[in-house]
């Protein structure tokens, strides 16, 4: 009789441990369960995908597409936009004119689009007569590294700089009405000409009577 306890506590002991041990089991995989799908989970913004671009989905009720993508016009494939903080186009002299270059995939398929150096656009503004006063790559500095974007289907890339009414110089440019040109340099497969974008127009300050 005294050695059957012993022999009893034995037998209970394995089990005990067996079912501790599942039970741990069980927490530590519904944990890495939740984990992967935290990771799994898309968030607006996304990330960015270049120093100087942000790839994002923009919904517009129609599974996800950009707006641009959803227009009944919109062409299949890459589609760009210039867009101001005053969609007037209308600026006081001084006033920050903020500029938004946007790269719509339109398309079925991922578009790569393939760069000679790190710069990936280029914004400037002409004046009437033409002359460039002003260029987003106005003392900049890009490395001699050649790099790529991927743009999968529904999704965009946005570039954005703010041109504070300075001309090259440093100097606040004349009332006038400006030309602004926003353009990517990538090029996807097959292209030639690099240089791709919209163009619109700014007003700043008074409309300057044309001479007669």
């Amino acid at each position: 009789m005294p050695e059957s306890r012993p022999r009893t506590a034995l037998r209970r002991t394995p089990l005990f441990l067996l079912l501790l041990i599942g039970a741990l089991t069980g927490l530590l995989i519904a944990a890495c369960g939740n984990d992967d799908n935290d990771a799994a989970t898309p968030t607006d913004g996304g990330g960015a995908s270049s120093p100087s671009g942000t790839l994002i989905s923009t919904p517009a009720g129609t599974e996800g597409a950009p707006a641009v993508c959803t227009q009944e016009d919109a062409q299949r494939g890459t589609i760009t936009t210039l867009d101001f903080n005053d969609e007037t186009g209308t600026y006081d002299p001084g006033d920050e004119i903020e500029i938004t270059l946007t790269i719509a995939n339109c398309g079925d398929n991922d578009i790569t689009l393939s760069y000679p150096t790190t710069q990936r656009y280029v914004m400037t503004a002409l004046d009437p007569q033409g002359n460039e006063v002003w260029s987003s790559a106005d003392d900049q500095v890009f490395a001699q590294v050649e790099g790529e974007e991927v743009i999968p289907p529904n999704k965009t890339i946005i570039y954005r700089e703010t041109w504070d009414q300075n001309n090259s110089g440093g100097e606040q440019v004349p009332d006038a009405q400006y030309k602004i040109s926003a353009f990517s340099i990538g090029c996807s497969s097959g292209q030639t000409d690099c240089h791709f974008g919209p163009v619109r127009f700014v007003q700043i300050g008074e409309v300057q009577p044309s001479a007669s």
